[in-house]
């Protein structure tokens, strides 16, 4: 008798992944420090994201604009290779923003660049606040 394998959701490898090739990562310092409560930020990580988070990151993105053109009232998806709390990246500076969006820019996946073409090279979707939004400053390109 013959089995059939049955697939199965295996946890990731424990082992650490090590990129080989170009960085995938930098850290940008803030010129323009602050503090959430307790928490101090000097500086962000920005990231290439995996296949995974990309994938994940344009379904977040198509359903929010579906959702958008409805009428309902939603968060804007984050970018996966910037590292900071919603609230943090509300806070920033914006010659601290326009820092870490050009570092973004050179990990961005090729996939998503008619997003951020439709955006007019701004990772605006990935910050703007809710009324931006709301008032389409930065919604799809026409």
């Amino acid at each position: 008798m013959t089995s059939t394998p049955t697939p199965t959701t295996e946890a990731a490898p424990t082992s650490a992944v090590e990129y080989l090739g170009a960085p995938r990562a930098v850290t940008i310092p803030l010129k323009h420090a602050f503090r959430i409560g307790e928490q101090e930020y000097r500086e962000v990580v920005v990231r290439r994201p995996t296949g995974h988070e990309v994938k994940a990151y344009g379904f977040a993105v198509s359903a929010f604009w579906r959702d958008i053109e409805a009428g309902r009232s939603v968060q804007e998806p984050l970018y996966p290779g910037i590292e900071l709390p919603r609230e943090a990246l509300a806070a920033l500076d914006d010659d601290d923003l326009e820092a870490i969006e050009e570092a973004a820019d050179g990990f961005f996946p090729d996939r998503l660049r008619p997003v951020l073409e439709a955006h007019n090279g701004m990772l605006a979707i990935i910050v703007a606040p809710a009324s931006a939004l709301a008032t389409g400053e930065s919604g799809p390109a026409s």
